[in-house]
């Protein structure tokens, strides 16, 4: 059967890896909440919050950028299960990980 007749919603004859991948996705998220650790947000922000996916852009996710200058969002939309991920995109925030704070002793 080629892949152009298997439908959206079979996502396991499109990629066969996808169980394993969402099994250790979910797995990861699972030891850092019970060791109480937090994952990167760079980690989170490549697995599907709704069905543990990983985001690849342009094969399981598309990713839009939404609004005007003042707010602008990036909009990354899940194809296996539609979940939405919206980011706002400001130039001038950092996030915390990756702030260069090793020049300070606390």
């Amino acid at each position: 059967m080629p892949e152009t007749e298997i439908a959206i919603g079979d996502s396991n004859a499109r990629n066969p890896m996808l169980p394993i991948a969402r099994f250790y996705a979910k797995e990861m998220r699972q030891v850092a909440r019970k060791s109480v650790l937090r994952l990167s947000p760079h980690i989170k922000r490549e697995i599907c919050k709704a069905c543990a996916s990983p985001l690849v852009p342009g094969v399981s996710c598309s990713t839009r950028v939404k609004g005007h200058k003042k707010g602008r969002r990036v909009v990354t939309t899940c194809v296996y299960c539609g979940y939405q991920r919206r980011l706002i995109v400001d130039p001038h925030k950092e996030l915390f990980v990756d702030k260069d704070i090793h020049g300070i002793i606390h």
